[in-house]
């Protein structure tokens, strides 16, 4: 039986829950995704680092939709505790208020439900969003009136569980991810922000 989660508990929780969510709508922080291939008997060209750019970014983005919903009836603010409203999306979401706290909620086929936490909310969908639970139990539904929605916009962004998909292949099963993605030669990466190496390979020629 799910229960309604308390307000303001553990919004914080999850560093890497958090951590993914950053990746996706804050890819500036990656510095650069460095593709080196290993000069063994022939020499990459450009073309070769094109093709691996392209491959590598198809494995680690996603399509990312991102649009707000403002509540207007300001009666309803703190006379309820969640909403929900009919729109249909088909990738997890995350829910962030004003001040960029993440908002209890959940999807369900073609229904957001999320807790009521001021009259704006921005509402994010990709593949590697962890979705929170929510009783849709005693939860007010709004009616076009009571909503302003603004303008769905679309991205392709770099996430987190990309990255760790392409850094588990690469050191699990480096011939076959050579494979899929078309790569003559060996080559080696790194990932990394402002601060730190977050993901690498390193691989010689195979014997």
């Amino acid at each position: 039986m799910q229960i309604r989660k308390t307000k303001r508990k553990n919004k914080r929780g999850g560093a890497h829950i958090e951590m993914m969510i950053s990746f996706i709508i804050f890819i500036s922080f990656i510095s650069f995704l460095f593709l080196i291939f290993k000069p063994f008997k022939v020499r990459a060209s450009s073309n070769d680092l094109d093709v691996v750019e392209a491959e590598v970014f198809k494995k680690i983005s996603t399509n990312l939709s991102v649009f707000s919903i403002t509540i207007n009836n300001l009666a309803l603010l703190n006379s309820e505790s969640c909403f929900y409203f009919d729109y249909y999306l088909d990738k997890p979401i995350v829910l962030k208020d004003e001040n960029g706290e993440k908002v209890y909620s959940e999807r369900k086929v073609d229904t957001i439900y999320f807790e009521e936490e001021g009259a704006f909310y921005r509402i994010y969908s990709a593949d590697g969003l962890n979705e929170t639970e929510l009783s849709e139990s005693g939860c007010y539904e709004l009616q076009e009136s009571d909503y302003i929605m603004g303008v769905r916009r679309k991205y392709i962004k770099v996430y987190y569980g990309g990255l760790e998909n392409l850094n588990r292949s690469y050191n699990e099963n480096y011939q076959q991810l050579k494979r899929e993605m078309n790569i003559r030669n060996d080559f080696n990466f790194i990932v990394r922000n402002n601060q730190e190496i977050l993901f690498s390979g390193e691989r010689y020629a195979p014997e």
